[in-house]
């Protein structure tokens, strides 16, 4: 069966991060200068992602995975992801490293269409599934954690990727 890779993010979150300036640490602003514009980048980055998680898995004869991913980082001062961190991981080991090394090699936050993205935090949450059922019942519990994530204060100031 072939490995079904799903990003989501919650609508809430992402819709908020458009409607309102963003910001992150004490000085610096984030503001998105075009809805539109991030909409597309995010789709751009996810399909970009999507391409990484599938070379990231070096165990391709092995069992799909299953798991929710959460990942939090930041730029280094050439763009690339650092400071990568697991906020969640619900399944193996093997899918939060995949889902690591994915992140690792996304490449585009230059383009992003914000002010400040450089200096931002990112998340990504990655859903893998092994068919469609079991990806809509990953995609309502990574709901219910991004829900309860905001409703605690973290995280109004990350920039979602997804969409």
């Amino acid at each position: 069966m072939k490995t079904l890779v799903h990003l989501t993010f919650a609508a809430a979150a992402s819709a908020a991060m458009l409607a309102t300036p963003v910001t992150a640490g004490q000085d610096d602003g984030i503001v998105v200068t075009s809805p539109a514009a991030m909409t597309e980048w995010k789709a751009d980055m996810n399909a970009q992602l999507d391409r990484q998680m599938i070379r990231s898995d070096g165990y391709r004869n092995q069992a799909v995975l299953s798991a929710i991913v959460q990942i939090r980082f930041t730029l280094d001062e050439a763009g690339k992801p650092t400071n990568l961190q697991t906020l969640h991981h619900s399944g193996s080991r093997r899918a939060a490293r995949v889902a690591k090394m994915a992140v690792r090699n996304l490449r585009g936050f230059d383009r992003a269409p914000v002010t400040g993205a450089l200096d931002a935090t990112y998340q990504a949450n990655l859903v893998f599934a092994r068919d469609p059922n079991e990806g809509t019942a990953l995609k309502a519990e990574l709901a219910d954690l991004e829900r309860a994530r905001l409703a605690a204060g973290d995280g109004a100031d990350v920039i979602m990727l997804g969409g």
